[in-house]
């Protein structure tokens, strides 16, 4: 078996760190947030993780991992950012940040997406104290 020739979730079927979901073979961005997840610390820890926009619509495996990092309170905030804020992409990206053993089910979604300035490549956040920045907080 060669696990360092890419992301195949039958070698991992038992692996803890993926007891939310295997991301399925093609998309393997739930993996990685899995893996980070799972050395994460227990109640203290917390990770923010850069992800592409698509992993809060894709359904199937990574709709059940979604569905279970929310009713296990680890996702706290996702911040959504526009396209071309960074070198090697234009696609739009998101944050998302999570921990573990918190009791609040409630997630905070930012959209950032209007407080940039189009003026260069790569696009600057304007984060002042007028910045159009949304926010709203959802309890799950």
């Amino acid at each position: 078996m060669d696990l360092c020739s890419g992301w195949n979730p039958e070698n991992f079927k038992l692996d803890k760190r993926f007891r939310y979901g295997h991301a399925p073979q093609k998309k393997a961005d739930y993996a990685f947030l899995l893996h980070c997840l799972y050395h994460v610390k227990d109640k203290e820890g917390i990770m923010a993780i850069v992800l592409p926009h698509g992993v809060l619509f894709r359904g199937a495996a990574e709709y059940q991992i979604r569905k279970n990092l929310l009713g296990n309170h680890n996702i706290e905030t996702i911040i959504g950012f526009p396209g071309n804020m960074f070198f090697a992409t234009g696609i739009p990206v998101i944050v998302m940040v999570l921990s573990k053993g918190r009791d609040e089910s409630d997630v905070l979604f930012i959209d950032a997406s209007a407080s940039y300035g189009k003026e260069r490549f790569p696009h600057m956040m304007d984060i002042g104290t007028d910045s159009p920045m949304l926010s709203h907080r959802y309890l799950i």
